[in-house]
């Protein structure tokens, strides 16, 4: 996880207005702060406010100067309890794309991937304490320089038909993704009809902050990748994120970051054929209370 000031901590974890002091955990050792976990909530069905029947371990951290093998577990056992007193159902280990209430720009990449498998201190507690996989996911970087995209006849035919044009700061749609992405910087990238301007496609480009200035680059990341039902498996989504990474190089950005679902094939393939590179993989564990 990136390391953490405390105003970074108040903007993207303290500030939300769903927060609960009582869900962060913390562990002491002879006065100090060694640990903590920290417990929340995911959305309702029309992501108008958080629903307390699905519980989320947003993040454990120990220090790693403190050789206590159970301390994970107690942690864990402390953050369940919270979350079962507020009548949880279902918990869910490490945040997901659907369920983000923290830690956005401060764990994983371009959205939360639940636990990073190379985090495996992290993992292996939910793995031992009974939780079981239930969703994952694979990390690609793609480095824009040198940048070489596909550019064969059905994507010339396309790119006349078509304009990729960014849209700056676009208003969320609902409540809890207003809360959840509206302290980052967004662009929506459309991909529009040049003839009666409709649009038939989207993606949305956010700064990896701050994880990208830790890194030392500008890193960008890409999601919620969306293309017209009526226009599928034409080469549209290559369009649409080829042109928007060609003008992401325009204006300096040296890395793109994205977050596929591990079942999604179609999508895995598309990134792989624009150079993205796997690099790491992340999973979501989940446990039922009842």
């Amino acid at each position: 996880m990136q390391p953490m000031s405390t105003p970074i901590l108040e903007q993207l974890v303290l500030s939300k207005p769903y927060f609960d002091r009582h869900g962060l955990i913390v562990a002491e050792q002879d006065g100090r702060q060694v640990a903590f976990v920290h417990a929340g909530f995911g959305p309702n069905a029309d992501r108008s406010d958080i629903s307390t029947e699905t519980g989320v371990i947003s993040m454990m951290q120990v220090s790693p100067e403190v050789d206590a093998p159970s301390l994970r577990h107690d942690l864990l056992g402390a953050a369940e309890e919270y979350l079962r007193a507020r009548g949880a159902v279902t918990i869910l280990g490490g945040e997901f794309p659907t369920v983000i209430p923290f830690y956005l720009g401060l764990y994983g990449g371009s959205e939360l991937p639940g636990v990073l498998q190379s985090d495996k201190l992290f993992s292996a507690v939910f793995q031992q304490d009974g939780y079981e996989e239930a969703t994952s996911c694979v990390l690609m970087n793609c480095k824009l320089s040198p940048l070489r995209l596909p550019f064969d006849r059905q994507q010339r035919q396309l790119a006349r038909e078509f304009d990729v044009e960014a849209r700056l700061d676009p208003c969320f749609d609902t409540w809890w993704d207003a809360c959840t992405l509206g302290q980052t910087q967004h662009t929506c990238f459309q991909l529009v009809a040049r003839g009666d301007r409709s649009t038939f496609g989207s993606a949305m480009v956010w700064d990896l902050e701050p994880l990208s200035s830790s890194w030392g680059v500008h890193v960008v990341g890409i999601s919620q990748l969306r293309i017209s039902d009526s226009r599928r498996r034409e080469g549209l989504a290559t369009l649409l994120i080829s042109q928007t990474m060609k003008k992401l190089q325009s204006a300096g950005v040296s890395l793109v970051q994205v977050q596929i679902l591990s079942t999604n094939e179609a999508a895995l393939n598309l990134c792989h054929k624009l150079g993205f590179e796997d690099i790491d993989r992340g999973v979501c564990f989940r446990k039922t209370t009842a």
